[in-house]
């Protein structure tokens, strides 16, 4: 393993600084450009079961039963910043739903803030400082659609992070950008300062085919936890696409080596499988989802296994503002031999969202 960590973090080295001798500078004029922009998306919703205890982890488990609030879930500002025809910046300020001062007050914290170079060599770009992770955003997440209404099942679970500082290469195969490649080394700690040595390693590769009708991807990632505890995450999706309709799977296994104190591992196994259709074209569309989440397949006895259930509709007033009424639901069944309940998290919702730009 350290020799494939030590291939990996001279791949992305050598592509950094022999990448200046590859494309000369464009002679033509540049002006420098930036533009503000910002996404924000929350709720009114209305806790109508689930444990009342708070002694579970996930989403609304720690919601106290029957509450009802307007909330919101995310709040972005942005700013896009062109430096030059091959360097550019982005920088967004978040709260993401748990970002709470002591008077309890939202507050804002740096998601994004990194530098582009494009072209370091044909169709690459290399980024540098906090930025989005190939785990979600380059094919699952942006078929899904509804990232607004819900987090795609491997960042919903928190296994891996959707944004982490570190060096990327972001590359195509060909210039029609139907095939391509991230290579990423990050802290692994998302918006928190690194505490320790060790790194975060991700590889993805997409493709689209059929004239973009058929995407899928296959990615992977490693992390050492400690000097005798690591994680390996694989993770493989398929999905369709037409304008009327939209359908993905998403199949995953995360191995977490030496996780329990007798030395043995932790697997966590999981598939998500959504679709979404056209009722009226730009005005109103329907989506569902579901999701089944094993924490551990190796031990039959521990935990409990997840289905999550996801339905709405979406009501589009402008194309960059919706209002999506839906039905968020989590259901518990035990694995041990003594069959505990666990009461379903059922939570009807108005998600809105509104982009601007």
């Amino acid at each position: 393993m350290k020799k494939l960590k030590s291939t990996f973090l001279f791949l992305i080295v050598f592509l950094m600084f022999t990448s200046a001798q590859v494309k000369s500078q464009d002679k033509s004029e540049f002006k420098p450009s930036g533009k503000v922009w910002g996404m924000v998306f929350g709720d009114v919703f209305y806790k109508a079961g689930g444990d009342t205890t708070g002694s579970f982890i996930g989403e609304y488990t720690k919601t106290e039963l029957y509450k009802n609030a307007f909330d919101f879930r995310r709040v972005y500002l942005g700013f896009n910043y062109d430096i030059s025809e091959r360097f550019s910046t982005e920088f967004v300020a978040a709260f993401d739903g748990s970002d709470y001062l002591t008077n309890g007050k939202r507050s804002l914290y740096i998601k994004i803030a990194n530098v582009r170079w494009k072209d370091i060599y044909p169709n690459a770009t290399m980024v540098l400082g906090q930025l989005s992770t190939p785990t979600y955003s380059y094919t699952s997440e942006k078929l899904y659609g509804y990232r607004s209404v819900e987090k795609t099942v491997l960042d919903m679970k928190g296994l891996a992070p959707s944004f982490d500082f570190g060096l990327a290469i972001l590359g195509k195969f060909d210039f029609d950008g139907n095939y391509g490649y991230n290579l990423m080394i990050g802290n692994g700690k998302g918006a928190c300062l690194e505490n320790n040595k060790f790194k975060k390693y991700y590889a993805g590769l997409y493709g689209y085919f059929l004239q973009k009708k058929i995407v899928a991807d296959i990615y992977t990632d490693y992390e050492d936890v400690t000097s005798s505890q690591d994680k390996t995450t694989l993770k493989s999706f398929v999905g369709f696409q037409i304008p009327e309709f939209r359908i993905g799977f998403e199949i995953f296994n995360q191995l977490y080596r030496r996780f329990y104190s007798d030395g043995t591992n932790k697997s966590t196994f999981g598939f998500s499988l959504f679709t979404t259709g056209t009722i009226i074209s730009d005005k109103l569309y329907v989506f569902g989802r579901f999701d089944y989440v094993d924490p551990d397949i190796n031990h039959s006895e521990l935990g409990f296994r997840e289905n999550f259930l996801l339905i709405g509709a979406d009501f589009v007033f402008d194309k960059n503002v919706h209002f999506m009424p839906n039905l968020w639901m989590n259901m518990y069944s035990d694995k041990s031999p003594a069959n505990a309940e666990r009461k379903a998290d059922i939570v009807p919702r108005v998600t809105f969202y509104y982009l601007y730009k």
